[in-house]
């Protein structure tokens, strides 16, 4: 298979669109679109991380209130003793 002997012609063509107002247009729209795609996966990701920290933060007041309960009976076994 032989090289494209036509990539010179390719760039130039693709500078002469970039150079003018429509593809600098269409880059900017094409742009755009790439950032807002970025900061909404930027969005989901921190809502994932909220909720694995408020899922944390549940199971860490269970264990509080699990353990609060152990200690309030334990003091009053020994209260009754």
């Amino acid at each position: 298979m032989e090289p494209n002997k036509y990539w010179l012609l390719y760039f130039g063509l693709l500078f002469i669109f970039l150079g003018s107002n429509t593809g600098q247009a269409i880059c900017f729209r094409v742009s755009c679109l790439v950032r807002a795609c970025f900061y909404m996966m930027l969005a989901v990701a921190a809502m994932i991380a909220a909720k694995l920290l408020w899922a944390i933060g549940g199971l860490f007041l269970r264990l509080a209130n699990c353990l609060k309960t152990k200690r309030a009976s334990h003091i009053s076994a020994d209260a009754k003793e």
